[in-house]
Parts: C-alpha cells; sequence; structure tokens
C-alpha cells in the first residue's frame, strides 16, 4: 500500500458521527483511523488492536463495542470504508500532481533519464518480470534468512498489521530494476514507501549462499523422501487416473536452476544445468554462494575447484 502524503479529516462530520460518544471513544476512533491510513486494515484480533492502542483487554472491550460500528470486517480485517475512499481520492491527486510535475520537466528539459514518463505501474511491473521473475518459496526463504524483519529498520514481521512484510526492489522498477530475486529484500510499508530512489542492499552478505543452500536442501527433501507408503501412492496413483490430483510443487532444481542465471547471467545456463545433473545439489548451491560474493566470477574456475572431473562433464 502506498504512503499517502497525509490524511484528510473532517472536523465538523466526525463530532457530529460521535456527538453521543464519551471521549475516551471519540479518542480510540480517531486512534484507529490514523492506524489504519498508515498501515491498512486492523487486524481481526482485538487482543492484538488493544495493545496497539495501549490499553487494557477490559476497558478496551468497553469502548471497541461502540467504536467498532464503525468499521467492516473484511478478508484483510477490520476496515472504515469512508477512510479508504477518502485514500483513493488522495492518491489519484498525488499521482495527477507526480504526472503533471515528469510532463513539465519532460516539456521543459527532455525525458526524464531512466524512467519512461506515462507508464502505469502494471505496466513497469511487466516489465520488471520481462528481466527476471522470482518464486514464492525464494521470497519466503530470503525471509527467513533476514530474520522475517524488515531489512532497513529491523521491525520483526509480528509487530506489523497484517503480520507480513514488503517486496522491496532494490533498484527501482521505475527505473529499470527488475522482479528475479536477486533485486528484492523484505521490508515493512513505512521503510519501503519512504526509500524514494534509495538502492542500498540491506540483505545479510551471504544471502545468495544461504539461499542456494536452502533450495538445495529443499531438492534432497523433494527427490528423496525420508519413507514410502505403499498404500498412500496407490491412493495417489488412483487420483491422477481420475483426474483428481493436486498441483505438483514447483521443482526446487529449476528454482536453482533459475537463481543461478540470476547470479551468473543467462549465457551460463547451460554450465549450470549439467552441474545440477551431474553434481549434488549442495555443491552447486555452495558455488554459486561463493560466486555471488565474487565481483568477478569465474564459473568454470569454481567448479573445477569444487567437483571431480566426473562430476563436471567438462576437460579442465
Amino acid at each position: 500500500m502506498s504512503k499517502q502524503p497525509y490524511m484528510p479529516f473532517f472536523f465538523g462530520d466526525f463530532l457530529a458521527a460521535t456527538a453521543a460518544w464519551e471521549g475516551e471513544e471519540q479518542s480510540l476512533y480517531m486512534l484507529l483511523l490514523a492506524y489504519q491510513w498508515a498501515n491498512g486494515p486492523l487486524p481481526n484480533e482485538p487482543e492484538r488492536i488493544a495493545r496497539m492502542c495501549r490499553y487494557d483487554k477490559r476497558r478496551f472491550s468497553k469502548l471497541w463495542k461502540t467504536v467498532s460500528r464503525k468499521f467492516v470486517l473484511t478478508e484483510s480485517g477490520w476496515t472504515n470504508p469512508r477512510l479508504e475512499e477518502h485514500r483513493e481520492k488522495a492518491h489519484k491527486i498525488t499521482e495527477k500532481r507526480k504526472d503533471a510535475g515528469v510532463n513539465g520537466a519532460a516539456a521543459k528539459w527532455g525525458e526524464t533519464p531512466g524512467k519512461t514518463p506515462g507508464k502505469s505501474r502494471s505496466e513497469r511491473l511487466s516489465n520488471a518480470r520481462a528481466l527476471g521473475t522470482h518464486s514464492d518459496s525464494e521470497w519466503s526463504s530470503l525471509v527467513e534468512i533476514c530474520g522475517d524483519s524488515c531489512v532497513r529498520c529491523g521491525t520483526h514481521k509480528q509487530h506489523l498489521i497484517g503480520g507480513s512484510l514488503c517486496k522491496d526492489h532494490i533498484t527501482p522498477i521505475y527505473i529499470g530494476g527488475s522482479d528475479a530475486i536477486a533485486n528484492i529484500q523484505p521490508m515493512c510499508r513505512n521503510c519501503n514507501s519512504s526509500k524514494g530512489q534509495d538502492t542500498t542492499d540491506f540483505r545479510p552478505k551471504d544471502w545468495a549462499e544461504r539461499l542456494a543452500k536452502r533450495l538445495a536442501k529443499m531438492t534432497n527433501e523433494v527427490c528423496h523422501p525420508i519413507q514410502s507408503n505403499p498404500e498412500e501412492e496407490s491412493k495417489s496413483r488412483c487420483a491422477a487416473l481420475a483426474g483428481d490430483s493436486k498441483p505438483e510443487p514447483p521443482d526446487p532444481r529449476k528454482q536453482l536452476f533459475e537463481l543461478g542465471k540470476t547470479i551468473l547471467g543467462k549465457s551460463s545456463g547451460g554450465l549450470i544445468s549439467k552441474q545440477i545433473a551431474l553434481s549434488d545439489e549442495s555443491t552447486v548451491a555452495k558455488v554459486l554462494g561463493e560466486m555471488a560474493l565474487s565481483t568477478k566470477a569465474d564459473p568454470k574456475g569454481y567448479f573445477v575447484k569444487a567437483t571431480t572431473p566426473q562430476q563436471r562433464g567438462f576437460v579442465a
């Protein structure tokens, strides 16, 4: 959710709508509107809302009976519909002013370097995905590697409304950044919306090596199950013949291959796929991690050092 520069507040309407309320009920209502504006829907857990507002459970329950009438429960949480209407209006005004500024600069100085004026976010995201994409397992693994916290301010996701982190593009997509995992880091909404054109990578220095190892471990777990159950396998085959089988999970080996291309470039795809086929996944993951930390990576040199001739599949 994009951060708005201001929250419109109509004092006359507010006082008229809460004229019969106690002062503490009015204060709580105003505070919850501010939370929703800054962070999105309130959690569907009254106890969490009480902690956010620093109320004890008993007192909050009494106040919430009145204040909750101003909110609607949605899939995302408690929301004040009118506030969201004003958010949309404010967003349109902000976008209109931004476009006017960009067009004015383009008319005076020419097109803004590194940016294509007039493109919508969906178009920019489509261009970013054409440069590179990432999988759900890559993202979830990266979040765990970063301690389930915002890499910029350190706030743990359990302390964020909604309990989730945003995907921050290190090089923003509006100046040519890709949607590959190499260009993504977890941030809270506030840090993500306030970073501007800052391209600082706040992830741990060894994030690529650790991510590659996690994907390799997932590959081993998928390819080498600990135990097989003949009865379950029979049921699974029957379900497949009947067309009731569930979609297969993504192949971690493919994810390891895509990560390798992100680190080394598309031209190294053949070498990476051969090493995944001939070597064990953990070895490939370790090599990719080392190359990710090297300014001048030599793929063949690294694989020669880490593998035997039989595993390499080429003469060195």
